[in-house]
């Protein structure tokens, strides 16, 4: 009972949040056999960023060899603004991945997943720390240390879904275990820049690093990330990385 309870009350709380780069919740169906509910939201054509990534790498006429730049640049800011909104009231994602955030029919990235319809049984995401499964791989080093989440370690995860969008889904950290990758975050690491034959755009690169500083309060905020993204423009941020 209590965890139909909280799925209510979170439910509640989902309805509230109005924001055109965060998914829509419409409201709460029960299962005709079996009476349990599940969430209504928006309808976002092409699933969830991770797959449509992978899906473009596949595609021989995939231009530039890698995501359109400005389709880049655009993702990073309706991410960096539906962030910025969550942020403003005070809401933690803790779970920002490319997996959690969904793609509409015209190519519009909305932020997904809050915790409320969470699907953890897949192990190449999560490690099981007593009952939980948390995404180590894109965690920040005093979440991983102390359990310490604030709107900063999601800035930490938001730099490693510009590195998803940059390595098309990519399994960030490859190569190590999830021991190894909390080992080597908490120790002062994070992810390399995309080593990949390709033009990104620098303002991403540039986030990418800002973001994945070893002091929380190093990191800029997601408003901060918005304002440098709005002054950035393709014709000026275009790195060639051949």
């Amino acid at each position: 009972m209590d965890d139909i309870r909280e799925f209510y009350n979170e439910a509640s709380f989902m309805k509230k949040l109005r924001c055109k780069y965060i998914v829509q919740f419409l409201g709460i169906a029960l299962r005709q056999l079996s009476n349990h509910p599940v969430i209504v939201m928006e309808y976002m054509a092409f699933g969830d960023l991770a797959t449509y990534l992978r899906q473009q790498m596949s595609k021989d006429d995939c231009p530039h060899g890698s995501i359109e730049p400005k389709l880049a640049i655009n993702w990073a800011i309706q991410l960096a603004i539906g962030m910025s909104y969550l942020s403003e009231l005070c809401i933690i994602h803790r779970d920002l991945a490319a997996r959690n955030c969904l793609v509409n029919s015209v190519l519009t990235v909305k932020i997904a997943d809050f915790g409320l319809a969470r699907l953890v049984s897949n192990q190449e995401y999560y490690r099981k720390i007593g009952q939980a499964r948390l995404p180590v791989r894109w965690m920040a080093p005093e979440s991983l240390s102390s359990a310490y989440f604030t709107s900063k370690s999601d800035v930490w995860s938001y730099g490693v879904v510009l590195w998803e969008i940059a390595t098309f889904a990519s399994l960030p950290y490859p190569g190590l275990s999830h021991e190894e990758v909390m080992k080597y975050v908490c120790e002062g690491g994070h992810l390399t820049l995309p080593d990949c034959s390709t033009k990104l755009p620098i303002i991403l690169l540039t986030l990418m690093n800002m973001c994945w500083e070893f002091e929380p309060a190093k990191r800029p905020t997601f408003s901060e990330i918005l304002f440098k993204l709005n002054s950035s423009t393709s014709s000026e941020c275009i790195f060639d990385m051949k």
